[in-house]
Parts: structure tokens; C-alpha cells; sequence
């Protein structure tokens, strides 16, 4: 004791503080701090002085910092979810689908508005009047029919009623069609607001379609990201764990006296820089949980722990086999979006130019009514056309203009749409090669670091026997910590590049089993 407390007091007075610090934390790296301190007065020379002296502030520095900061003290509590699970809470509680749950039900009202147009319309007027001799009352009810071929269909009944002479009165029954023959003829010009109706209807399921896959996509990578930083953080333990026994391990060697004293340096060093990466790693961790508890509507004092942790749990079916290039280009042409829409803009393109040129012809209406008037007991047939045309038409170059306009809008649509299906094409080509390379990476990575792993089996047996130094163990646990975290973000990027592949295919909501609005037929 005597002679401690004497070895205590020859050393300077920052080792002191920095031994008594020690004794107050309790950290296995400020105790080795604590012992070399007082070993360090055998180096002569101010370039060791400081040399050491940076050492010691920089474990300190980290110390102080582990001290002050745990990550996980911003969670109240954990809930372990599945990725299957997670998916189920954001189709439930996820802000961007239940505000679009909202506006698809204003878009089934609208189109089911539009879808009217062709309903009959039922109209009645009575008008009651009295005066001193008589009291009449007027009926004029009828049925309005609009027909897909631009013509409209009344059919009337209008009655005069002398309710002060025995109800006598005339009733009078028509029936009026009129049908264009020239402008505003035909099912096109007809069927024109029903059809934009019908494409905003089709256009709103797939966008409400598109909004469901980009959250599922969305909550899948955080999901993979959530599980990538889980397993660093099992990594960073692992190699904290490493690295304390082979602190211990240099302990034992310098114990033994079959090793120098510097050697524990490294070694202690090595424990902090692993200290401070775990410390990264829950930080990232505890990110990427308040992501997803974001995406799930979750409060974010919960910390979400993934169930699936495991890489391996992917099986040979999950990551082996090429894919098929035609097929999954084929599928993206039939469920794509953007080349649904591009081919609902040639449509009305085509639409527009033939309402351009009918825009010039003049109004030939054709017009018949059939009249039975009961007070006399005879019915009557009209039948008439009538032609309305200007003399002088002012519109009549701008309208020529317009017809120019059509023919450029549907040339535009036309290649618009060629680029659209050629962009499809160029994007799941990207996707296939991306996710067979991927594969291979997954492969390579994992040679890696079973390379990494026995390279660092090597290292530490020629340690033991004084064949190799503490540098290059510690270099070997580097490379070892390199490797693993390679391997995750092989699988992690594997998988993603399987979910944007499901994107490109417009697969998502198939691939995971999410029944959503069909579009009829």
C-alpha cells in the first residue's frame, strides 16, 4: 500500500486527476489510463510528454461524452413489430392514405355526377290561377333524354283545367327529337364529357393505387433501414466485446512480461473508437425507428424494434435466380401510370383534332314532334331541318389556327407517348441488371468477411505468441467491422433494388398481398 500511494504521488499532477477521474467513472480504459499515467515519467522528452498527454485528453473527451449522452433515453418504451405488421399500421393510420382515402371518395361523387349526364331529366310547372268567373290550373310536366349521339329526346304533357266548369279543359301530349347532322354530330362529339370522366375515374384509382405502393415502399426501406443499424449495432457490440478481450489478453501478456507496456495503448484505444461507434450506431438506430414510427403514425417516444433482425432468415429463393427481363418489361407496360395516362392524352388529342375540323361545319339540325291534342281528337307530325351558318365568320381563322394546334398536340402526344414506353423500358432494364448485381455483391461480401473473420483468428493467435502486435490486431478488427457492415448493406441494398424493381413492374401491392380498388371495365 505504502509503496503505491509513494508510486501515486511521484507522478505528475494531470495524472492524478485523470487516475481520480477514473476511479469516479469506473471505465475500463480510464483505469488503464490511470496505470500508464504513472509509467509514463520513465519517457524523457517533451514530444512523449505531449504524445501521451493527447491520449489520455482524447479517452477523456470520449469518456465525458458517453457519460452525458445515452441514445436511449429518448424512448419510453419498445414495441417489436414485423415487417407484415408495420405494412397493416400504415395502410391504417398512415397521414399521406388516409388523406388520400379523402379525395378518391370525392372522386367516386364526381364521376358518379358525370355519369348522370345521360339520365332523363323530369321537369313539372303547375301554375294555379283564380279570378271572380273561373279558377284554371296549368300542368306542363315533361321528361328530358340526352343520347350518346349528340341529339335530345322531350317528351311533354301539358294539360288546362277549368276547375269551375266541370273540369273541362284541353290535354296536349308531344314528343320532340331533335338530332345535329352537321356540327356537334355523331358518339365522339356525344360521349365527350362521359369519356373524360371515365379517364379521371381510371386515372384516380391508379394514382390512389400509385399513393398505397409508395407508402408500402416507403415503410419497407425503413423498415431495411431500421434492421441494417439493429445489426450494427450487434456488430459494434460484438467488436466492443473483441476488443475488451484483447485488452485483457494484453494484459495478460504484459503480466507475464511477454510484452511491452505500450502495447495496451492501442488496445484501450481500440475500445473507445469501438465505445464511439456503437454510440453512432444507436444514434442511427433510434433515427431510423423515429422514420418509420413517422410513416406509421406512431408517437415517436416509442421505439420500434424489428422483429425479422436476422440476414440469416433470407433464403436461397429470396436472393438466387435471375430475373426475367421481357417478363417483368411486359408488366410494367400493362400497369404503368404514366403510359395509362400519356395514352389517354393521344385519345383526347385525337378527340381534339376531329372536335377542331367539326368546329368548322355549319348547324344542320334535324327536328320532328308528334302533338295529340284530346280536346279535338287529332294528331299531328312535324318534321323540319334547319341550317344556321354566318355569312361572315371572324372566328373562321382561329379556328383554322385551332385545327393546326390539334394536329401539333397530337403529334407531341404520339412521341410523348413512344418516350414514355422507351423510358419503361430503359427503367426496368436499370432495375434487373441493378438487382443481379446486388446478388452478386451479397456473394462477395460474404466471402469478405468470412476472409475478414479467420485474417483476425490469425492475428490474435501470432499476438499470443509474440508474433504480431496489437496495431495489427487491431487493424484485423477493423477490417473485420468493415466486412460485416459491408455484408448488411449488401443484403439491405439488395432488397432494395428488388423494391424499386417491384415499383418499375407496378408489382408492389401483388407482391405483399394488398387487394385495392379495380378499375371496371
Amino acid at each position: 500500500m505504502v509503496q503505491a500511494i509513494t508510486r501515486y504521488r511521484s507522478c505528475p499532477l494531470w495524472a492524478r486527476v485523470i487516475t481520480h477521474f477514473g476511479r469516479m467513472v469506473n471505465r475500463p480504459y480510464l483505469h488503464a489510463v490511470r496505470e500508464m499515467s504513472c509509467t509514463v515519467l520513465q519517457y524523457r522528452g517533451i514530444g512523449h510528454f505531449f504524445c501521451h498527454s493527447a491520449l489520455f485528453l482524447f479517452l477523456l473527451g470520449a469518456e465525458i461524452a458517453h457519460a452525458q449522452i445515452n441514445p436511449d433515453d429518448t424512448f419510453v418504451e419498445e414495441l417489436h413489430l414485423t415487417l407484415q405488421e408495420s405494412i397493416e399500421i400504415a395502410l391504417e393510420q398512415n397521414v399521406t392514405l388516409l388523406n388520400s382515402r379523402l379525395d378518391r371518395e370525392i372522386g367516386k361523387l364526381n364521376y358518379q355526377e358525370e355519369e348522370k349526364t345521360f339520365d332523363p331529366k323530369f321537369s313539372v310547372n303547375l301554375n294555379p290561377s283564380v279570378n271572380r268567373s273561373e279558377g284554371n290550373v296549368d300542368l306542363d310536366a315533361g321528361i328530358t333524354f340526352k343520347l350518346p349521339t349528340g341529339s335530345t329526346a322531350r317528351v311533354s304533357l301539358n294539360a288546362n283545367k277549368n276547375i269551375t266548369a266541370n273540369d273541362s279543359g284541353t290535354d296536349t301530349y308531344s314528343v320532340t327529337f331533335i338530332q345535329p347532322l352537321l356540327k356537334g354530330a355523331g358518339f365522339v362529339q356525344g360521349t365527350d364529357t362521359l369519356r373524360l370522366a371515365r379517364q379521371r375515374e381510371i386515372t384516380d384509382i391508379l394514382g390512389f393505387r400509385d399513393t398505397i405502393a409508395s407508402v408500402i415502399d416507403s415503410v419497407v426501406r425503413a423498415y431495411h433501414s431500421l434492421i441494417q443499424s439493429n445489426m450494427s449495432v450487434q456488430i459494434s457490440e460484438g467488436a466492443l466485446e473483441r476488443a475488451r478481450k484483447q485488452s485483457n489478453v494484453t494484459k495478460a501478456l504484459i503480466k507475464a512480461g511477454r510484452t511491452a507496456q505500450l502495447e495496451l495503448t492501442r488496445s484501450q484505444s481500440t475500445i473507445t473508437q469501438s465505445e464511439i461507434a456503437l454510440l453512432e450506431a444507436k444514434n442511427s438506430r433510434n433515427t431510423n425507428s423515429s422514420r418509420l414510427s413517422d410513416l406509421l403514425n406512431l408517437p415517436n417516444d416509442i421505439r420500434l424494434v424489428p422483429k425479422e433482425g436476422s440476414f440469416d432468415e433470407l433464403s436461397e429463393e429470396d436472393i438466387g435466380g435471375l430475373v426475367d427481363l421481357e417478363a417483368s418489361t411486359r408488366q410494367a407496360l400493362d400497369n404503368s401510370t404514366a403510359l395509362r395516362t400519356a395514352v389517354f392524352r393521344v385519345e383526347n388529342a385525337e378527340i381534339g383534332r376531329l372536335n377542331a375540323k367539326n368546329n368548322l361545319l355549319p348547324n344542320l339540325d334535324f327536328d320532328t314532334t308528334v302533338t295529340r291534342n284530346d280536346a279535338v281528337g287529332k294528331t299531328t307530325h312535324t318534321a323540319k331541318l334547319t341550317l344556321s351558318m354566318p355569312l361572315i365568320d371572324p372566328d373562321r381563322k382561329s379556328k383554322f389556327i385551332g385545327i393546326e394546334r390539334a394536329e401539333n398536340e397530337l403529334v407531341k402526344a404520339r412521341r410523348n407517348l413512344e418516350a414514355q414506353r422507351e423510358s419503361i423500358r430503359r427503367k426496368v432494364r436499370n432495375s434487373v441488371y441493378n438487382v443481379e448485381r446486388r446478388h452478386q455483391d451479397i456473394q462477395l461480401s460474404r466471402e469478405a468477411r468470412e476472409l475478414a473473420e479467420k485474417n483476425l483468428a490469425i492475428e490474435q493467435a501470432k499476438f499470443e505468441q509474440g508474433l504480431s502486435s496489437s496495431f495489427q490486431v487491431a487493424s484485423s478488427q477493423d477490417d473485420l467491422l468493415r466486412a460485416q457492415n459491408a455484408e448488411i448493406n449488401a443484403v439491405i441494398a439488395y432488397r432494395d433494388a428488388k423494391l424499386t424493381l417491384h415499383q418499375d413492374m407496378g408489382i408492389t401491392l401483388d407482391v405483399w398481398g394488398i387487394e385495392v380498388e379495380e378499375i371496371s371495365p
